[in-house]
């Protein structure tokens, strides 16, 4: 193929554009774990004598709002619980919940079904190529680096892998061409085994045409740059700035507590201390984190930290939060059943077991934070509604200790020769 110059500038534009986009996303990374010196150090000088501030308020956003995998959801094949699936699929609800976080500071994360081990894994692909061919809005195929060698004396290149609906394999980008091994792996999945969420759908105007939760990530810079300020005026109200004015100072001057200095005649010695502007500091840091907070359906009391209160309380002021959740539940749904459809092929293929079409996930709410009082008097309506039995509570005070209804209602049966049951969670509830 013949490549023009306005084609080959037109190739370097879009590499730029995706080199650019790649690099946004590491810088949104480095914000979840808390890795921001080097972008607040560009504000400051070299030399400095105090701490740079690192306050990692986008690990806490992301996390807090991050509620679908909260719960571990339960799946149903035929409307039951499959042990052999579940089994199988045991990794899924770790990987999950760390991609929907990540998927809420970077728009899209996409996710590989792999059969390892004689089980599922999930890769979490934070950097990827995808590859298309007809339609725009469907790939076909993705590479991503799988190894990178971080010593410092290794110079091998960097290992990436393909996949699409038939085969895989490895290789290597080495001075812009690309070095295919000879063992490709084909399979008969007759589909991609890469699912792509989105935070908010696919974009209409490209498919990786995406970006980051940079609201959150700049605001995460001035609270640190504000903290960095508060180290360096916290650090000069204790000690001040030295000076010396006067013709005929020596170069060689020393100045310590435990020296006497002799200066010329004429020569003045003096500190001078700056404002203290600690509490205007702090109340900036903290205006600006409410009203982060606030864009992604937080209340204040995320913010400042909350007391004692009633469930009823708590619901309402994290409704606008909750009501987001809904919407979030409804796209990973979609998502749950792409990748059952994958494990359906790769379990099929690869350890010629069929599982059912009928597929099912349930999204359980996240945990409600109610009151000793009001957790009582939610369970006896409960009970007295035939919504739940002795056996169900005991197995929700201690799943650990209860994982079947069964030792439930043996260890009820058990406390019946007990004198008197005086209320729901008296004498049968082991507060061992």
């Amino acid at each position: 193929m013949n490549i023009t110059p306005l084609l080959k500038s037109k190739y370097d534009w879009n590499q730029g554009q995706k080199n650019a986009w790649n690099q946004e996303r590491r810088e949104a990374l480095d914000y979840l774990r808390g890795d921001t010196d080097p972008y607040t150090s560009l504000l400051f000088e070299t030399d400095r004598q105090y701490p740079l501030g690192r306050i990692n308020i986008t690990r806490r956003i992301i996390e807090r709002i991050s509620l679908v995998y909260m719960v571990p959801p339960k799946r149903y094949l035929n409307g039951e619980k499959d042990e052999d699936y579940n089994e199988l699929t045991k990794n899924k609800d770790a990987a999950l919940q760390r991609d929907e976080q990540l998927v809420n500071l970077l728009e899209l994360v996409p996710v590989r079904i792999v059969w390892r081990n004689g089980k599922f894994d999930y890769d979490i692909l934070l950097e990827f190529e995808p590859i298309f061919e007809d339609d725009p809005m469907k790939p076909v195929a993705v590479t991503y680096p799988i190894m990178d060698y971080t010593e410092v004396n290794d110079a091998r290149e960097v290992i990436w892998h393909y996949v699409d609906d038939i085969q895989s394999y490895d290789y290597i980008k080495s001075n812009g061409n690309i070095i295919t091994p000879e063992d490709m792996i084909s399979h008969s999945y007759g589909m991609l085994p890469v699912v792509f969420p989105f935070r908010d759908g696919i974009p209409e105007t490209g498919f990786i045409h995406t970006g980051v939760s940079n609201d959150l990530i700049r605001t995460n810079l001035g609270i640190n740059v504000q903290q960095t300020n508060k180290y360096a005026n916290s650090l000069f109200q204790s000690f001040g700035y030295g000076n010396i004015s006067g013709d005929g100072i020596p170069q060689d001057l020393k100045v310590s507590p435990q020296t006497f200095t002799k200066l010329p005649d004429g020569a003045a010695m003096g500190m001078v201390t700056p404002p203290d502007v600690l509490g205007s500091l702090s109340t900036s840091i903290i205006d600006d984190f409410k009203l982060i907070a606030k864009t992604y359906h937080l209340s204040d009391n995320f913010v400042e930290g909350t007391t004692a209160e009633s469930g009823v309380a708590l619901r309402l002021r994290n409704q606008e939060l909750t009501d987001d959740r809904k919407s979030d539940v409804t796209r990973w749904r979609m998502y749950e059943d792409r990748i059952y459809r994958i494990e359906q092929a790769i379990a099929k293929a690869e350890a010629g077991k069929n599982f059912s079409d009928d597929f099912a996930v349930d999204y359980e709410e996240s945990i409600e934070v109610l009151s000793p009082q009001e957790q009582r008097e939610k369970w006896d309506w409960e009970v007295s509604n035939g919504y739940k039995d002795k056996a169900d509570i005991l197995m929700e005070q201690n799943p650990d200790k209860f994982t079947t209804r069964e030792e439930a209602q043996a260890y009820l049966a058990e406390r019946s020769s007990l004198p008197a049951e005086t209320d729901l969670f008296g004498s049968f509830v082991d507060n061992a």
